[in-house]
């Protein structure tokens, strides 16, 4: 009788160490989950808020004074440009001292920074002033990055303003430009999005390890 109270007593040990082992695998696998999933959003915060800071600025007027001295604002009148896969923002240097990456690299009155995908599956940005140096990276693991362009088809400020999404090849007037539509997509290693995202080039839902990001960035000063 003792010897099968100790096997019964042996098994519940047994058992509870497993059920133990497996608790502990299932916090595991949840934590690194969440970490990749973290890791993610965090490229994402970072890739949006440096194009959302140089989208506010682009085109922004800046103070000069005149040979008399009287203070007079003049505009860059077109502060964007670019294509389907990258992206150019213009700003007087006095309002934006530093370039995209944070560098004070220029004593140029304009800065033009280029954002784009690079074959190494990154977002990279430079200043495309001459003699700038290289382009250099804002995140990494990037799937894709695609504009479009939300142009202004009558006036702004008239009665009944309207805008059309297009692409670069349809925009007919840069400076009538008014916002920015960034599709952001990220290669995410063992992370799975329910319900899949679509992809920023075919609109499809995409596959497991990938998820993508679309915004808006309103260009403020534009036609100022």
């Amino acid at each position: 009788m003792a010897a099968a109270q100790l096997a019964t007593v042996l098994l519940l040990i047994v058992t509870v160490v497993l059920a133990a082992m497996g608790a502990t695998a299932w916090v595991q696998r949840t934590q690194n989950l969440l970490q990749q999933q973290l890791d993610t959003h965090q490229r994402m915060h970072t890739a949006f808020m440096r194009l959302q800071e140089r989208a506010i600025r682009a085109g922004a007027p800046a103070l000069f004074e005149d040979a008399t001295g009287a203070a007079f604002l003049q505009s860059l009148g077109s502060g964007v440009s670019g294509d389907d896969k990258s992206l150019q923002l213009m700003h007087w240097r006095s309002l934006t001292p530093t370039d995209c990456l944070g560098h004070n690299a220029s004593s140029l009155d304009r800065a033009q920074d280029d954002f784009r995908r690079n074959t190494q599956h990154e977002l990279v940005c430079k200043d495309l002033a001459p003699g700038l140096g290289n382009f250099q990276s804002l995140i990494d693991q990037t799937g894709d990055f695609r504009v479009r362009y939300a142009q202004s088809l009558t006036d702004p400020k008239g009665p009944n303003p309207s805008m059309q999404w297009l692409t670069a090849s349809q925009v007919s007037d840069w400076r009538a430009v008014r916002a920015l539509q960034i599709c952001l997509q990220l290669q995410t290693p063992g992370v799975n999005m329910n319900p899949a995202t679509l992809a920023c080039a075919t609109g499809r839902p995409l596959p497991a390890g990938s998820v993508a990001w679309r915004g808006v960035l309103f260009l403020r000063h534009a036609g100022a």
